[in-house]
C-alpha cells in the first residue's frame, strides 16, 4: 500500500499473539516450563514519548488555547503508522502542586483546583467530531479532488464559517476568526469545519 499524496510505502501493522497459546493450552498450570518462559522474561515497557517533542506540543497547545479564549484544550499526536502516541497533554496543567493537592480533599465545596489534574487526553469523553474531518478527506482524495481545492472559510458573527446551499444554518468554525480562502492542508492544520462542510458537498455532488 502506497500513500497517495507522497508515494511511500505504508506497510500495515500487524500483531502476532501466536506465542500465547501454550500460556492458554496451560493456564492452571504455572509450573509449566512454557508459562514460565513468557512470565519470566523481561517486562519493560518502553515509551514511545519524546521529552522534547512533549513539551513543544504542550507549548503549542497553551498557545493555541489561549488564543481561541476557551477555558480548557487537549492534544494527542499518533503514529499514524504503528498507532505509538508520540505526545499527550491537557490543558490547563497544575502550577502548584500543593494547592492542587489541598483541593483534592475539598472537592465538594466548589474548588475546582483539582480541575487542574483531569487529565483530558486520557479520561475525556468527546463526540468523534473533527475525525471525521480525516474520512472526508480520505473519501474526497479517493473521488478526484485534491489536496489544492480551495474553499472559502468567512467571518460569520464572530466565528469563521460558511453557509452551505440546502442548509439553513451556517456552519460555524471553532476559531473566531475567518481562514480566509484555503486548501485542504491549510484546512487539516486548522481543523476548519467550514471547510469539510463544504468538502463534503463537493465530493457528493
Amino acid at each position: 500500500m502506497r500513500d497517495p499524496r507522497t508515494g511511500n510505502v505504508i506497510k500495515p501493522v500487524t500483531y502476532d499473539y501466536r506465542e500465547l497459546i501454550p500460556v492458554l493450552r496451560n493456564r492452571y498450570n504455572r509450573e509449566s516450563d512454557e508459562v514460565k518462559k513468557i512470565i519470566n522474561r523481561n517486562h519493560d515497557v518502553k515509551l514511545t514519548i519524546d521529552v522534547a517533542f512533549q513539551l513543544e506540543v504542550a507549548k503549542i497547545l497553551k498557545k493555541k488555547v489561549r488564543e481561541a479564549r476557551v477555558e480548557r484544550g487537549v492534544i494527542v499526536v499518533l503514529d499514524p503508522l504503528t498507532g505509538n502516541m508520540l505526545a499527550a497533554a491537557s490543558y490547563p496543567w497544575p502550577t502548584d502542586i500543593a494547592a492542587v493537592a489541598a483541593a483534592m480533599g475539598d472537592q465538594d465545596k466548589g474548588n475546582d483546583q483539582a480541575d487542574l489534574l483531569y487529565d483530558r487526553a486520557r479520561w475525556g469523553v468527546y463526540p468523534p467530531g473533527s475525525t471525521f474531518k480525516i474520512l472526508t478527506a480520505t473519501a474526497a482524495l479517493k473521488n478526484g479532488i485534491g489536496f489544492e481545492q480551495v474553499f472559502t472559510c468567512g467571518q460569520m458573527g464572530g466565528h469563521g464559517g460558511a453557509q452551505i446551499p440546502g442548509w439553513r444554518r451556517p456552519v460555524i468554525d471553532d476559531e473566531r476568526v475567518g481562514h480566509g480562502n484555503i486548501n485542504m492542508r491549510e484546512a487539516i492544520i486548522h481543523s476548519c469545519n467550514a471547510y469539510f462542510a463544504q468538502l463534503g458537498e463537493a465530493k457528493s455532488g
